[in-house]
């Protein structure tokens, strides 16, 4: 079985940086303060669903919960989007005025001393119209990430199948 251990790591890391308490995640997510506990000891595997409510009750990529080096992951997001604005003319500056998010909130994104939220990566996209699946050149990575996490679950084929494909389509936004 797949070592996951890290990932109740991470959760319980986002939990205490945000200074919430077990029941309170719990209450966010719709689940028990002692599940929640659970996971973040690795005594349980939480569903893919519940993974996914998490990520997004922190606001981070699902993706996060599954590399152990966020930091790497960081800076593809950084270089992707850094090229991306410089094919397309476009300053910090611009993208700041035009998303509404703080230019040196964007600036220490792109030196790599801050990250954004997934919800501000969609903003983003939005802007420059591109899919937020562009913004990550390496999605194969992140998603063999979540397939041992599936697989370490014990589902079929058939099923890690079909949430592979729900959560591509996620992307897509």
């Amino acid at each position: 079985m797949q070592d996951l251990s890290y990932v109740g790591e991470k959760l319980r890391t986002l939990r205490l940086k945000r200074g919430l308490t077990l029941a309170e995640v719990g209450e966010a997510v719709g689940r028990s303060a002692s599940l929640i506990g659970a996971v973040e000891r690795t005594d349980r595997f939480p569903s893919l669903y519940s993974l996914i409510e998490l990520a997004e009750f922190y606001q981070v990529p699902l993706v996060f919960l599954f590399d152990n080096d966020i930091s790497e992951y960081q800076q593809d997001l950084a270089n992707r989007l850094t090229e991306i604005l410089a094919e397309r003319k476009i300053s910090i500056a611009e993208v700041a005025k035009r998303t509404e998010i703080n230019y040196f909130e964007l600036a220490d994104f792109f030196k790599g001393r801050k990250k954004l939220s997934l919800n501000q990566l969609k903003i983003i996209t939005n802007f420059i119209d591109i899919p937020l699946k562009k913004l990550i050149p390496n999605t194969a990575r992140y998603i063999r990430h979540i397939q041992n996490y599936l697989d370490a679950l014990g589902l079929d084929k058939a099923s890690i199948q079909n949430i592979l494909e729900y959560i591509d389509s996620k992307f897509e936004l």
